[in-house]
């Protein structure tokens, strides 16, 4: 019956493409032909668990009167994920007072995705606003004999099934179908305004310094951190012991370049920090974003924040669109001696096509001999097909939604997390082979597990990144909660970290709780974890065998720290200047000394008071605290020098100013300021001067 619907649809989806200029009388032609049918959509069971609903709904009182569009979805997928800006346009353009419900039916794909709460967490990060059922075992998929996700149902003001799109890309004709439908059933007059008792989920949760954190990188001397903000929108750049030097992004999801205040993302996922940039898979936007750590300033490389569908690639830049990147990480370019260290690529995740891309920073090798152009952006390994088919051809290989990405010498290995497996690709020859998960049938994309084990016998369950070190792969294993570590030597597979269920317990490795985590990067003997559900970093200390949790400390810095000094509009004026030396990227080091000043200027009419000190204290740290002074305003200079062989360093400034006004008010304030420098490589010996106001 409703395979037969299915047909119907098809064959008028054909229709319709082949003859756009004839839709509406192909469109009343089909909705009498299905309207004969009558087929009715099968009742809710009471049963199932809502989200964004005060109460549960059902087609025969609450839907009823409401053209409804059916999205039934699983949060791990993709495909899913790209139609959801097509529902919300569609759901600004037709409200439920006009008659219009758009419905998310979860039908989950792995075990971890039919808990309620993991589909909360998934609600609010894809910020979903209309009703969602949790269906865990099904029941409707079966029922209405639905093939794939993502599958749309439109569904009648009085129940009867009319329409199946089966995959993305129907924007345009789901647009003119509802409101066709619309006005055909207003006409009808079988259409209600009546309102519905949504509650909307993301209402109910706070969120701190994170909120769905989603990969982490490295400085490239290991000093600093940075995490992808994902839920903020927004890179932070973190200290090592937590303490925030900065947040780039507005936090408003957009995209748009240009200073970290002013810079917009969407649910950026993948970091790689190389030399004094870090890039960015701006995944909502569809791009490829650097931000410059001299001066935080983001810039477009690659897409326009439009979907791609191209699979081959081959255009520069901006021109190149592409289609959800989810990691990146720089390396030799494919077909290049590795051995010599010329990191001239930027290898890609792109997970809505399923395919490994690279980026080119330079000009470089391609396989077979072949050159590439700066700027280049093109496909390395997959074929587009959603599948684990290793090959040593790698056009011919195939992924299933790469997720995670990690270089060892010439060796590529891609967390692929739909197939629930780690996979490899060779640099040199782009040989794809599997390493541990899935299955021997690449179209098997269900076999998945929490099994330590060997190579296949070893088994995921959608992993999501992927770090390698020294000869280990560590995986953060997202929907099984743990972090398992890989022997490349033999293929063995065993669990790290974790003890499988959703928490947030700290303590040894496998007693510790975490909740899908979605990123992870190994410094030393140190592992950070994003602790994607959770809003956390976690720590793995490899030495004590125990995990902790990151405490986010933001700091008041220099370019965005508010001072009151009185009730007043005066503001105190803090400038610093820096004597900037050339760094040698290949050594990570400074060659000569650098000496900070900084300068503090009271508001117009204060001064400070004659009975009392006013104190200042500067701390110079990188990774460890390298020098304290300390003075008394007014009477010392405020400097500090950088010795060599630090490239990023954090000046933490503490004043304790005792001032009074002309009018003999005084007041004692305390200020803790932090300055971040970044030595630019092309600055030379010059001074750079900065003077903020607060």
């Amino acid at each position: 019956m409703f395979s037969k619907m299915s047909l119907k649809s098809i064959d008028y989806l054909g229709a319709v493409n082949a003859n756009p200029d004839d839709f509406e009388k192909l469109t009343q032609v089909f909705l009498e032909d299905i309207e004969v049918c009558n087929i009715k959509v099968p009742e809710f069971d009471f049963g199932f668990q809502w989200l964004n609903v005060k109460e549960k709904l059902q087609f025969n009182k609450d839907l009823r009167g409401k053209l409804c569009v059916l999205d039934f979805f699983t949060y791990c997928c993709i495909n899913c994920m790209h139609i959801l800006p097509d529902l919300h346009d569609l759901e600004e353009s037709f409200s439920v007072q006009d008659g219009l419900v758009v419905l998310g039916i979860h039908s989950a794909k792995f075990q971890n995705e039919k808990i309620l709460s993991n589909i909360l967490s998934a609600v609010i990060r894809y910020d979903i606003s209309h009703p969602v059922v949790n269906d865990p075992n099904a029941v409707l998929w079966n029922e209405m004999n639905i093939q794939c996700w993502p599958t749309l149902v439109v569904v009648s003001p009085i129940g009867q099934v009319l329409l199946y799109l089966v995959g993305e890309g129907h924007r345009n004709f789901l647009f003119n179908f509802v409101e066709f439908a619309l006005k055909r059933y207003g006409n009808k007059g079988l259409l209600s305004c009546h309102a519905l008792p949504i509650q909307l989920e993301k209402n109910s949760l706070k969120f701190k310094n994170l909120r769905y954190p989603g990969k982490l990188t490295a400085s490239p001397c290991g000093k600093m951190l940075a995490v992808s903000d994902s839920g903020h929108h927004q890179v932070l750049i973190i200290e090592r012991n937590g303490n925030v030097v900065k947040r780039i992004g507005s936090g408003f999801s957009g995209l748009k370049d240009g200073e970290a205040h002013v810079s917009q993302f969407s649910s950026p996922q993948g970091l790689s920090w190389f030399e004094n940039v870090i890039f960015v898979a701006d995944t909502e936007n569809h791009s490829i974003r650097e931000i410059n750590v001299a001066n935080w300033i983001t810039k477009t490389i690659v897409g326009n924040g439009k979907q791609g569908k191209d699979k081959d690639g081959g255009k520069l830049g901006i021109e190149q669109e592409i289609s959800s990147p989810w990691d990146v990480v720089v390396g030799a370019s494919p077909g290049s001696d590795t051995t010599d260290c010329v990191n001239n690529c930027l290898y890609i995740a792109v997970a809505g096509t399923h395919q490994i891309w690279c980026y080119f920073l330079k000009d470089g090798l391609w396989l077979k001999k072949g050159h590439q152009k700066k700027e280049v952006a093109l496909r390395f390994a997959g074929s587009g097909e959603e599948e684990n088919r290793n090959n040593s051809y790698p056009t011919k290989a195939s992924f299933a939604q790469p997720s995670g990405l990690a270089i060892i010498k010439n060796q590529l290995f891609v967390a692929d997390s739909e197939s629930s497996s780690i996979r490899s690709v060779d640099l040199k020859t782009g040989a794809v082979k599997g390493v541990v998960g899935a299955d021997r049938d690449p179209t098997n994309l269900f076999s998945y597990g929490d099994v330590d084990g060997i190579g296949l016998n070893a088994k995921l369950q959608h992993p999501l990144d992927v770090a390698a070190v020294n000869g280990h792969l560590y995986v953060a294993d997202s929907y099984n909660h743990k972090i398992k570590i890989v022997n490349l030597s033999n293929l063995s597979c065993t669990t790290l970290a974790g003890n499988g269920v959703v928490g947030i317990k700290n303590g040894d490795f496998l007693s510790a709780e975490f909740n899908e985590p979605g990123g992870i990067i190994c410094l030393d003997d140190t592992i950070y974890i994003a602790d994607t559900n959770n809003h956390l970093i976690r720590v793995l200390n490899l030495t004590t065998r125990l995990v902790s949790t990151l405490e986010i400390l933001e700091m008041d810095s220099l370019d965005s720290f508010p001072v009151a000094v009185s009730k007043t509009s005066e503001k105190l004026l803090v400038g610093a200047n820096t004597s900037v030396t050339v760094l040698d990227p290949k050594k990570c080091s400074l060659s000569n000394h650098s000496t900070f000043f900084l300068h503090v200027n009271l508001p117009t009419g204060f001064h400070y008071t004659d009975e009392v000190d006013s104190k200042w204290q500067l701390t110079l740290s990188s990774e460890a605290v390298i020098d304290v002074k300390t003075g008394t305003l007014n009477k010392d200079e405020i400097s500090l020098t950088i010795p060599p062989g630090f490239s990023f360093v954090l000046i933490k400034v503490e004043l304790i100013l005792y001032m009074c006004s002309e009018n003999g008010l005084c007041h004692m304030k305390q200020y803790v300021l932090h300055q971040n420098l970044i030595n630019n490589y092309d600055a030379g010996n010059s001074v750079v001067t900065s003077f903020l106001a607060f």
